[in-house]
């Protein structure tokens, strides 16, 4: 079984040998790492150049969601995942417990556990929650992105990712895949997530915000769900400005 790992990267080499490190030294056999690059100037394509494993480079793709799709476009494994250039897999057997899960339990997607790396020394090993369809709906993304293997064929069935959003395009593509899938969670720890300051997450935190309502409320079952995605985003909100990550945005909950 083939597993491709899509690398997004755009001046990551700051973060880069980690990640390739991390995909080179994999016990998995057959797997090859697709790096899809925006045009980086920072020495990103020459720590690409110099992996030691099986790679395909894609260059000059534009938006983080076209370069997501092209990354599939250019892959040839059965099983892809998304692991961006300042994330990492978390241990050497992390692809071996993805091909394993596919093999015991079928299904199109699944998702394991992800570490969280602040970069100042903690990394804390969160737990996901459990597969709930509504909770996704609800509340939010729940599946950590780099800890998703999903069946190239179900990928492109659902229709890739929405090159139209610039924060939450995962969340919504895992949204469209609950219509026609559910996901198996797998206990193991599969990657490795950084926190910094560069992250769309971090950079453009009202942007995130405000695409994370619309997909809520895009998707929810009735009344009832709008009615506790309103109030989970109010907190959200909340808890955020408090952070002083939305000192200077307007009001995004009305």
């Amino acid at each position: 079984m083939r597993i491709s790992v899509i690398t997004c990267t755009l001046n990551a080499a700051r973060w880069l040998s980690d990640n390739i490190v991390s995909v080179a030294t994999q016990n998995h056999v057959d797997f090859e790492q697709v790096f899809v690059d925006g045009g980086s100037t920072d020495g990103t394509l020459e720590l690409i150049a110099r992996a030691p494993h099986r790679t395909v480079l894609v260059e000059n793709i534009i938006g983080l969601s076209a370069a997501m799709n092209a990354g599939v476009a250019a892959a040839t494994g059965e099983i892809i995942m998304h692991v961006h250039g300042d994330d990492m897999l978390a241990g050497k057997d992390a692809l071996a417990c993805v091909a394993t899960a596919f093999d015991r339990f079928g299904g199109g997607w699944l998702y394991g556990q992800c570490q969280s790396d602040f970069g100042d020394g903690r990394i804390e090993a969160r737990r996901s929650p459990p597969w709930n369809a509504r909770r996704l709906r609800t509340r939010g993304n729940i599946v950590p992105h780099p800890a998703v293997a999903i069946r190239r064929e179900l990928f492109l069935e659902a229709g890739g990712f929405d090159p139209g959003l610039r924060c939450c395009m995962d969340y919504d593509l895992w949204l469209r895949l609950s219509r026609i899938s559910r996901p198996r969670v797998i206990g193991d720890f599969i990657a490795t997530f950084r926190y910094h300051d560069a992250a769309i997450s971090s950079r453009y935190a009202s942007v995130c915000l405000r695409e994370d309502r619309e997909l809520r409320l895009r998707y929810a079952h009735g009344p009832l769900e709008r009615a506790i995605a309103r109030a989970s985003l109010w907190r959200t909100e909340r808890r955020m400005r408090r952070a002083g990550k939305l000192r200077d945005c307007e009001a995004l909950h009305a």
